[in-house]
């Protein structure tokens, strides 16, 4: 075990991006102190109306069609023309374009609108609508800022390439990429079916630890996961050591069928290393003494 942290140096191009993000944020800053001035403070409206979503809009056009609807979701674009702007707003069942246009929302309400920023969350009531190109979209009537976001979404075309950041800051890989949105739900569900199978056959969920501080679980290789704060290393819990835990804890109180509900990562030589963060298994073990491999 290394006696030391390693850390890699920050370079110029780091320094500098750092820097212009710092920028933009107290630009931000700036805005929201100004709305706190005038008395519109974002952060303490605490409900809003939304009687519809953007894939439901979508879905339903034709039973939608110039009904008003109110719509709540993160602005993650803008095409200005002046008096008008087409916007797109992203909720969580997927995105939608609006139209904003002075005449329609009125001068204050623009003026307003036009200090908004990509990635600020909004409030929108209008009419559905397909423009001239064919693209289903609200006709604003109303809008209303709901939060104010402080810090930039990365740069559009180029998304959110970089792994670290991708692994350390979820919240922003969840916002600007879709599809691992769509991975996340997807694991959810597949847990929650399992959980509601093993219910089913009468299997209890035992908790036991994830990081320990020695080594188990027969001839498995261990892992190592290092805790800066307190600069020691802990290891990984592995599959064979969690299930039998589970049997000495719950097994001779007379439950006949256990399994663990937090999901334990196996570490085997054949993963990459972004492999081995989408990867886990969870086990099963019933009195007869026969471990199922269940996910």
């Amino acid at each position: 075990m290394p006696d030391e942290i390693n850390t890699n140096p920050v370079s110029a191009e780091s320094e500098e991006a750092q820097e212009d993000i710092n920028a933009l944020r107290q630009i931000r800053l700036d805005k929201l102190n100004e709305l706190c001035a005038a008395g519109e403070d974002p952060f303490k409206i605490t409900t809003a109306d939304q009687s519809a979503h953007a894939q439901e809009i979508v879905d339903n056009f034709e039973a939608m069609e110039g009904k008003e609807v109110s719509i709540c979701g993160r602005m993650m674009s803008r095409r200005d023309m002046g008096k008008a702007n087409f916007i797109d707003i992203r909720d969580r069942s997927g995105r939608i374009q609006v139209y904003v246009r002075i005449n329609d929302v009125g001068e204050d309400t623009f003026a307003k609108f036009k200090k908004w920023d990509i990635g600020d969350i909004l409030e929108v009531r209008g009419t559905v609508f397909k423009t001239r190109r064919g693209e289903i979209s609200i006709h604003a009537t109303a809008l209303r800022l709901l939060t104010k976001s402080l810090l930039p979404l990365p740069e559009k075309f180029h998304g959110l390439r970089d792994t670290d950041t991708r692994y350390r800051r979820r919240y922003l890989d969840l916002i600007v990429n879709p599809d691992v949105k769509d991975t996340f739900i997807k694991r959810s569900l597949i847990i929650r079916e399992i959980r509601n199978y093993l219910d089913s056959k009468d299997f209890i969920e035992v908790e036991t630890p994830i990081l320990v501080q020695n080594a188990g679980g027969a001839a498995a290789p261990p892992a190592h996961a290092l805790c800066r704060m307190g600069h020691f290393f802990t290891f990984l819990q592995n599959s064979i050591r969690i299930v039998a835990t589970c049997s000495r804890v719950a097994l001779p109180c007379g439950s006949r069928r256990v399994w663990p509900p937090l999901l334990a990562p196996e570490i085997r030589p054949s993963l990459t290393a972004s492999a081995m963060a989408s990867f886990a298994q969870s086990d099963t073990l019933s009195a007869s003494g026969k471990m199922l491999r269940s996910a």
